[in-house]
């Protein structure tokens, strides 16, 4: 079962204060299909990032091990001099734009960079296409 923030007790949202988890980092957690006492109560890792290891780092860019983005972040095309992101590198984008399959432009310019979205931000610009309930 996946759960959000929404599901949380105000408990449960202050012990993951306490063990240093952020607001996004613990929706992400939640959004990725933690179970709640995991995402509330797993530290870090040393670096600050994700214990899921779905992003590195390399050349001081945050890469990611997908072509898809995660909650809150976008993927950035690892060819050189390419300015398309979005939320998924599709086969088609390296087909049309460089030539190539997706496993041609991991061996050659690595995977996607991660690059990581004001969640607030976003929220502000698309709530117009946002459906409440």
């Amino acid at each position: 079962m996946k759960y959000s923030i929404k599901d949380l007790t105000k408990e449960q949202r202050a012990t993951a204060e306490e063990n240093g988890i952020k607001y996004n980092t613990l929706a992400n957690r939640l959004f990725d299909g933690w179970e709640i006492e995991r995402a509330i109560t797993e530290k870090l890792n040393r670096k600050g990032g994700r214990t899921d290891k779905k992003v590195k780092q390399e050349d001081g860019k945050d890469v990611s091990d997908s072509w898809f983005a995660g909650p809150g972040q976008m993927v950035k095309c690892s060819v050189e001099g390419c300015t398309h992101s979005g939320y998924v590198i599709t086969k088609t984008h390296c087909r049309n734009e460089h030539g190539m399959e997706r496993e041609e432009v991991k061996k050659k310019f690595g995977m996607p960079q991660v690059l990581q979205m004001n969640l607030n931000q976003v929220r502000k610009e698309y709530s117009s296409f946002v459906v409440t309930h």
